[in-house]
């Protein structure tokens, strides 16, 4: 996790996920000030398949839900840490989504302002992963792709992070709702495909 990228060039690229039942206004903006990279919105319902290629040239990728509540102090947090630490293979937030979805007890981050703590799960609610890894393309769903990712990283013996002082804020149910009435068939595909 050594070196340093410019602080003049983009550090992050995000695939903002939309269409749920809730959103938060004002995340693509804080994105955008905190990763100064492209920004792709796609429907929940449309597939992730394809447009991973050819996106941007920030040295990180961020997958991001636009239900999701992170503040911008905690975009600042992540993005200081990515632009110091380019090593990073991928990056989430602390929260209990993190608990309910994926049974990942929650590591107290207390007031330790960037507590870095690991994961076996990356979140398709919200994940910056390092362009470097993002070699396989064909999954419908960041849930999939994501599970997959982690799986060939654990593989090689690297753990996911999670920024523990930083929850983000989800509503799971709401999430999980919007997610399986909206995507079943990419859902359904990559399940097949995993």
């Amino acid at each position: 996790m050594n070196g340093r990228l410019g602080e003049d060039a983009p550090l992050f690229d995000v695939f903002l996920r939309d269409g749920f039942g809730s959103r938060v206004e004002g995340l693509a903006g804080r994105l955008r000030v905190a990763g100064g990279g492209e920004i792709r919105s796609y429907r929940l319902s449309d597939s992730l398949a394809g447009l991973i290629p050819g996106t941007g040239q920030a040295p990180f990728v961020v997958f991001a839900d636009a239900c999701l509540d992170v503040g911008e102090s905690h975009l600042r947090r992540l993005a200081r840490l990515l632009r110091h630490n380019p090593g990073i293979p991928a990056l989430t937030f602390g929260g209990e989504a993190l608990a309910r979805v994926y049974g990942e007890t929650a590591a107290g981050g207390g007031q330790v302002a960037q507590r870095l703590a690991p994961v076996r799960h990356l979140p398709s609610w919200f994940c910056a992963v390092s362009r470097g890894l993002l070699d396989k393309d064909g999954f419908h769903t960041p849930e999939f792709f994501l599970l997959d990712l982690g799986r060939r990283l654990a593989e090689r013996g690297v753990q996911p992070l999670s920024l523990a002082s930083a929850p983000a804020v989800l509503d799971t149910r709401f999430w999980v709702r919007d997610l399986l009435f909206q995507a079943p068939d990419n859902l359904a595909t990559d399940y097949r495909q995993y």
